[in-house]
């Protein structure tokens, strides 16, 4: 049992000490390189696809914005104005005041995988939480704003215990992993997946997808974009969406709404 029990803090003293020393060789290599190259080389990857759209007799100007939920700074700035031009907005998410304690136990459980997770992503592939997002110019531009998952907590409202788990899970060990992230992401511009084999890549994608409850997701928010539509007189119309959502959600809302200029 004392065996044991040095070998563990053995590794756990060999664990810490690659992870400070990479954590500082991943600053320095940030501030002395990789900034640098962010500032040139980064790109707006919001996906846009414009339609006209006929519920009705009623044609309504619909635009998709894919999103990966955190921007990188050509994103942000393409987003100040691009949010102007339209009458309402819809986005993907919740807007609950019944927040359920399931979700805050998650939510609190996560907070630190996350964040470091997601600290070391960030400085990989330049998408930072500082940034501001499509939701946030919306609410600033004074455009009306509804949330397409209503007075819920949004995705988290759809998930069982097990896929909680699941997601806790991908954060804790890319938290473990930590330092070793960054250098991932500074080939790949996905907060989802890592993998440079194309198949690996589309299973991974797939596995998120199953546990998020995509599917399910696309079905409630694309009957709530059609009760919008109906409900509301706005002409032009910004529907913001993770990436992933929106061949799902057109494909759905194509057997309620007659689409018009699909691209």
């Amino acid at each position: 049992m004392e065996i044991l029990k040095k070998i563990f803090q053995y590794g756990l003293i060999t664990y810490t000490s690659l992870y400070l020393a990479l954590s500082g060789h991943v600053i320095y290599d940030f501030n002395a390189n990789h900034r640098k190259w962010l500032e040139e080389n980064v790109k707006n990857e919001l996906v846009i696809k414009n339609f006209s759209a006929n519920l009705e007799g009623k044609v309504k100007e619909l635009t998709f914005a894919g999103e990966t939920h955190v921007y990188n700074e050509k994103e942000s700035s393409f987003s100040k104005d691009f949010v102007k031009q339209f009458d309402l907005a819809l986005i993907e998410g919740g807007d609950s005041n019944n927040f359920n304690l399931s979700n805050g136990v998650f939510l609190g459980l996560s907070f630190i995988p996350v964040t470091v997770s997601v600290l070391y992503i960030s400085l990989g592939n330049g998408r930072y939480f500082t940034n501001p997002t499509l939701k946030e110019f919306v609410k600033d531009s004074g455009v009306p704003m509804y949330n397409l998952e209503g007075k819920t907590d949004g995705g988290l409202e759809t998930l069982s215990f097990s896929q909680k788990a699941q997601i806790l899970g991908l954060f804790s060990v890319a938290a473990i992993l930590g330092p070793l992230m960054y250098y991932k992401a500074k080939k790949f511009s996905s907060l989802i997946s890592f993998e440079e084999d194309e198949k690996k890549e589309k299973e991974a994608k797939d596995y998120v997808d199953r546990i998020a409850n995509k599917i399910l997701r696309n079905t409630q928010m694309a009957k709530e974009i059609v009760n919008q539509l109906k409900s509301k007189e706005a002409k032009k119309i910004l529907i913001v969406v993770g990436k992933r959502h929106i061949d799902g959600l057109i494909k759905n809302l194509s057997q309620k709404i007659i689409f018009e200029g699909r691209p």
